[in-house]
């Protein structure tokens, strides 16, 4: 490690490097370049780092500032190595295959977006190319440990047959009452909802145990849950070898996408985030800061930001217990973090009542609703003008028609930049969907709260369990 560093107090010493920029460096803490160039310390400076390179850590212990360039890069071991499903000896062999088909179903019990049932085929096919034996299980909703016919998997059963073609699916309904040697090679059988037992919510060895005897080997193809340490993330494949545990193509290609994407994001970086609560995505905003150059915030989140920085919201939703956090993260952020500047406003929480623009304030009485067009405007000009986006949470209520502009807009700046595109969170995904953006998206994962995860810490629990790659015995 190579270190190079200057002695002084904050309010003097300047660095002066061959090929930087002068800049006064105040700042506690390991950042990565990135964060580095957008701005340091008390002094509120921005510095502007002209050159692409290795990471540094910065500290001002005792008034000294050191600055470490270091030969790894902060991202770490790349998980785009773990073992997956190709690496394994299928033929003839049954597989338990995780995969996620919690998807949208309407009254009629019809498959209303299937993209995660899609997302999961080619590691379906991959395996009945081999003539195995497969077993799918995923959960749907939220049934609370009880069965219920309202998020019985018997629609995904019925699309996943029409997207084969007609192959038949099976669906069993009571795992007790079957048994793993009925099965013939190049079946395809589905279990009914891992969250009708309560062992799956509870990480249950013996509810694991029971599904083990399905498969001789376990494949992790459920991007969207492997931050749950439920019974089919965790106690599951803890029951299978290391070396007969992979993950699948959905896994695989959500890694390389999303890696590739970061590794790769240089500036300008462009974060968009929006939803509804604070407290799930104060870790992420704080990584984002180490690699975007301006973050955009909107939805319902962005009323927690404003009453912070001391503005009016009406009553429009705020989480009062994370106000002093996102005071805090202003100030660290600094122009970095953008606010709406204009609100959509309603006197009733829904589409019903009174609905006027804003661009200040908003008064007693009145909720915002979704971000105003001055708003959607700003926010597509840095859009448009990035070299790489990272969009997770609508900025309104876009399910409302009055709703929907910013939310739209977004999409449409995403879809006309020429930048690299990066979306997670379900409802951003079924966004783009709404708005038929997406063929103009570079990747949309299929995970929320994994992706914001991934984004985080680079690392995902269910996916530690899996090994790298190496030769797979029989």
């Amino acid at each position: 490690m190579q270190l190079l560093s200057v002695y002084g107090n904050s309010q003097s010493p300047v660095l002066n490097l061959p090929g930087f920029v002068v800049a006064r460096l105040s700042i506690v803490g390991a950042l990565t370049e990135k964060a580095i160039s957008r701005r340091v310390g008390s002094l509120g400076k921005t510095l502007e780092w002209r050159s692409v390179g290795p990471a540094f850590a910065v500290d001002n212990r005792q008034g000294c500032c050191a600055m470490q360039q270091m030969t790894s890069t902060s991202r770490g071991t790349p998980m785009t190595s773990l073992q997956d499903i190709r690496d394994l000896p299928l033929d003839n062999r049954r597989v338990l295959m995780r995969v996620d088909f919690n998807v949208a179903v309407d009254g009629q019990r019809n498959v209303l977006n299937d993209r995660r049932i899609r997302a999961a085929l080619p590691s379906i096919r991959h395996c009945l190319e081999h003539n195995a034996q497969v077993t799918l299980i995923s959960h749907l909703g939220r049934p609370d440990g009880h069965a219920d016919p309202k998020v019985s998997l018997a629609p995904v059963a019925h699309r996943l047959q029409e997207l084969l073609d007609g192959r038949s699916v099976r669906l069993v309904e009571d795992v007790s009452k079957w048994s793993p040697n009925s099965q013939s090679n190049g079946d395809l059988l589905l279990l009914e909802n891992l969250r009708f037992s309560a062992g799956e919510l509870h990480n249950d060895f013996e509810f694991a145990r029971r599904l083990r005897v399905f498969g001789d080997f376990y494949v992790n193809d459920a991007f969207a849950t492997s931050h749950r340490p439920h019974a089919s993330m965790d106690s599951l494949p803890r029951q299978f070898e290391p070396r007969h545990r992979a993950i699948g193509m959905l896994v695989r290609e959500e890694l390389l996408h999303i890696d590739d994407i970061l590794d790769n994001a240089n500036g300008p970086v462009v974060a968009v985030v929006g939803g509804v609560k604070v407290g799930d995505k104060i870790h992420v905003i704080h990584k984002l800061l180490e690699i975007a150059d301006t973050i955009l915030i909107g939805g319902t989140m962005a009323y927690t930001f404003l009453k912070a920085a001391g503005r009016d919201v009406g009553y429009s939703p705020v989480q009062e217990d994370k106000l002093e956090v996102a005071q805090r993260l202003l100030e660290t952020a600094g122009d970095v973090l953008v606010l709406p500047a204009d609100h959509i406003i309603a006197d009733t929480p829904n589409a019903a009542g009174k609905i006027k623009k804003v661009k200040t304030d908003i008064p007693d009485g009145w909720c915002g609703m979704d971000i105003g067009p001055l708003t959607i405007r700003e926010f597509a000009h840095c859009i448009h003008d990035a070299s790489t986006v990272i969009w997770n949470g609508p900025m309104g209520m876009f399910e409302e028609k009055p709703f929907r502009s910013g939310t739209e807009g977004v999409v449409r700046a995403l879809a006309q930049t020429h930048g690299k595109t990066l979306v997670g969170g379900g409802a951003s995904g079924h966004a783009i969907d709404q708005f038929h953006a997406a063929d103009e998206i570079t990747h949309i994962s299929t995970g929320g709260g994994a992706f914001l995860m991934y984004l985080e810490k680079h690392h995902l629990p269910a996916l530690e369990l899996i090994p790298e790659k190496t030769t797979v015995a029989s």
